[in-house]
């Protein structure tokens, strides 16, 4: 595979699996953006190209904690990874637990539709895709959501447990 030619201070967004990178000869600074999955290499000392630009926001709405789609509930950060944590589901409409993922207020689904397991990698589309629908409890038992951005995923954990993406 070829390596991807970077144009110094230009914005790339970071794909799993991707490409290698690689620039003229050089000292340079590169800054990551973990939580909306991009990077800049500018020459080093020059300004970090980051800091006026906002970070995506991330939230998930549908089935859970008692607000039938109708509240956004927000990511935070958890190292390498965005977390919800201690969310209860629910079944709005008897069709079983869904939820979706809206990044800067857009929808985000899975690309597949299907029941997924607790603890399982959910690959999610880049527009509005397939509810997400999980084996999980309905009511009382709590659940942690982790996102991984660079790897386009989300995983679905009893509270307190360790995700695998």
């Amino acid at each position: 595979m070829e390596p991807l030619k970077i144009n110094v201070g230009t914005k790339y967004t970071l794909t799993h699996n991707g490409k290698n990178i690689s620039a003229a000869a050089g000292t340079y600074d590169v800054y990551l953006n973990y939580s909306n999955g991009t990077f800049y290499m500018v020459a080093a000392g020059a300004q970090d190209p980051t800091v006026n630009e906002p970070d995506d926001t991330w939230a998930i709405k549908g089935d859970v904690n008692n607000t039938q789609w109708k509240t956004d509930i927000y990511f935070e950060a958890a190292g390498d990874l965005l977390v919800v944590k201690n969310i209860t589901f629910q079944d709005s409409w008897s069709k079983g637990i869904e939820f979706k993922l809206l990044k800067n207020n857009q929808w985000v689904g899975a690309t597949e539709s299907k029941k997924y397991q607790l603890g399982e990698s959910i690959a999610l589309n880049n527009g509005d895709g397939n509810n997400l629908s999980v084996n999980a409890t309905i009511g009382s038992a709590t659940y942690d959501i982790y996102l991984n951005v660079m790897k386009n995923c989300v995983c679905v954990v009893n509270a307190g447990a360790k995700p695998t993406i």
